[in-house]
């Protein structure tokens, strides 16, 4: 007599538990077409956005400067005497404004054996790389062309500080060009190759044409300060339109039909994840235990299924320099023919990758990602810096951007932030 009751009450229970989770799938569901509608703008698209919204922001800033204020570094002070104290390698700043004061012999000798013969030299930066201004007489002569003025960059970094970066080498910046270039983008032409020693280690150089032009930091300070934003619109019109259309090229990289090794590549979130958790040091279980979550609660439309494309995506088309700088990885030129700035040249692709462009999103969960990728280089670097195996880079950069995307996880409840010197000590314990 107790079955069907029984029986009926398991009935009305799987009903209620069907309907929630209809409910649920029906949210989801809903959350993901929203999603997508949202994010239909392209890569290139998406640049520009983000560059005209850097040059309003450079232009108020010029047109009403505030007061001096103080840049506080997120540093505790542990953390920071460990930075302090590292080892050269680490501190690239320091080395190549120490020690990579003339051009390195390889490169004059690389260049030589093309035919051409250095006459002057001049380093212009020196940042993660030794950027160097080069003339050439008799020139390098290469697919009937001759250059005359080519420029060197030297490769200090061996890893790369964009959330999609990793190993930086010469190979993977001459790759990187040479798609841009066959896509149709106004890339500089590699000329040469090779590797120069140092004193902290074996660096890479990539020895190319000289674009023409000038950057467009150097537009926007020439510019009145009376200049209204439709003015600062139409100066850049014809350069923001040719910069969308050669940024559209690179959308389907796949589509040239050239392997894309040894760039980055990462057709999914999931398999962005699982690099870094591959970077992750094993004895590492705080940030391991974080990113396993976050793994396990990708959805299949955001992070598992594989985009009908993928683009080759440069990170660095502009970036944040120091409080009061922004620098433009873009050139630009005028043509005799009007008064119009078009588009010139895209340099410094060390940062590239080809990815699923919605890894250059700042939502989740493709903001997560990136920021865990910034607390993964963080573990990774203190466990090196205890078995002195740290790479070529600039430690405090990468301590940083740690320390930031860190507490910024945690504020979203993924993880505990400990101290980078927290992580270190944790290494030491460990190794013992």
């Amino acid at each position: 007599d107790l079955i069907p009751p029984v029986t009926m009450k398991i009935k009305r229970m799987c009903g209620w538990f069907w309907c929630l989770a209809s409910l649920v799938s029906l949210a989801a569901g809903l959350h993901f077409r929203e999603w997508e509608e949202e994010e239909e703008q392209s890569g290139a698209e998406q640049l520009l956005s983000r560059l005209q919204a850097q040059r309003r922001e450079l232009r108020n800033a010029e047109a009403a400067p505030g007061p001096d204020v103080p840049v506080l570094e997120p540093f505790d002070a542990e953390s920071a005497a460990l930075v302090r104290s590292a080892p050269l390698r680490a501190r690239v700043h320091d080395f190549l404004k120490t020690y990579l004061t003339t051009l390195p012999q390889e490169v004059t000798t690389v260049l030589e054996q093309r035919g051409a013969r250095v006459v002057s030299a001049q380093n212009l930066k020196s940042v993660d790389q030794s950027t160097w201004s080069v003339k050439l007489d008799p020139p390098l002569v290469q697919g009937g062309r001759q250059f005359s003025s080519v420029i060197v960059q030297i490769l200090a970094s061996q890893l790369g500080d964009r959330p999609l970066s990793f190993d930086v080498n010469e190979r993977v910046v001459a790759k990187a060009m040479r798609l841009a270039r066959r896509a149709g983008l106004p890339v500089a032409e590699v000329l040469a190759t090779g590797k120069v020693q140092t004193k902290i280690g074996s660096l890479g150089f990539v020895a190319q044409e000289r674009l023409m032009g000038i950057d467009e930091n150097e537009v926007l300070r020439q510019l009145p300060a009376s200049t209204s934003q439709k003015q600062l619109e139409e100066v850049f019109r014809a350069a923001d339109a040719e910069l969308v259309l050669g940024f559209s090229n690179v959308s389907n990289i796949d589509s040239l039909g050239v392997d894309t090794d040894p760039l980055p590549r990462f057709d999914t979130l999931l398999q962005f994840a699982q690099h870094l958790q591959g970077l992750l040091p094993a004895d590492n279980t705080s940030v391991r235990q974080a990113l396993d979550k976050f793994v396990k609660k990708l959805p299949p439309q955001a992070g598992r299924k594989r985009p009908d494309r993928v683009e080759l995506i440069h990170q660095d088309a502009w970036m944040r320099g120091s409080a009061d700088e922004n620098i433009f990885n873009i050139f630009v030129s005028k043509k005799p023919s009007d008064h119009e700035w078009h588009l010139a040249g895209v340099i410094d692709w060390e940062s590239a990758v080809v990815a699923d462009r919605r890894l250059s999103f700042h939502k989740a969960p493709w903001g997560l990602a990136t920021l865990f990728s910034q607390v993964a280089k963080g573990a990774y670097l203190a466990h090196c810096y205890v078995h002195s195996c740290l790479p070529t880079c600039d430690l405090h950069s990468f301590v940083r951007d740690y320390i930031v995307a860190g507490k910024e996880l945690e504020a979203r409840g993924w993880l505990h932030f400990e101290p980078w010197a927290k992580l270190v000590a944790d290494s030491q314990s460990r190794s013992q």
